[in-house]
């Protein structure tokens, strides 16, 4: 999976996840959450297709890689599962401007100081 750009609007398709049980009937009928708390959400696309899909902000500057947890559930008796891990990389967008550590500099200089001294470092 390539990378997901910081500014990426909600509702951003990221990947397709497909889930395969060869059961029949009832016992084949899969249902598909995230187990942990990314901004991102699964949204049924057809049967056992779902897309993982941005559902929240995304800062690379403050989390640059999620860990997405998926864990599929059939609906037999007793019901199986089983789970999937999927790596979301944030990229980065040029959204921070340039800033100085220190917003006003007081310097003072010598008059009739040699040419080319370190004033201020």
């Amino acid at each position: 999976m390539n990378a997901v750009k910081e500014d990426a609007k909600i509702g951003t398709a990221i990947a397709l996840v497909s889930v395969l049980d060869e059961d029949d009937g009832i016992n084949g009928v899969v249902k598909a959450v995230i187990a942990n708390d990314p901004p991102f959400k699964l949204q049924t696309n057809y049967k056992n297709y779902y897309s993982l899909v941005v559902n929240g902000p995304l800062d690379r500057e403050t989390v640059a890689q999620y860990t997405v947890t998926i864990v599929a559930t059939d609906e037999g008796s007793p019901p199986l599962s089983g789970t999937a891990v999927v790596t979301v990389h944030v990229s980065d967008v040029n959204d921070n401007e340039p800033r100085f550590a220190e917003p006003v500099l007081n310097v003072y200089v010598r008059e009739n100081g040699p040419v080319g001294v370190v004033v201020r470092t």
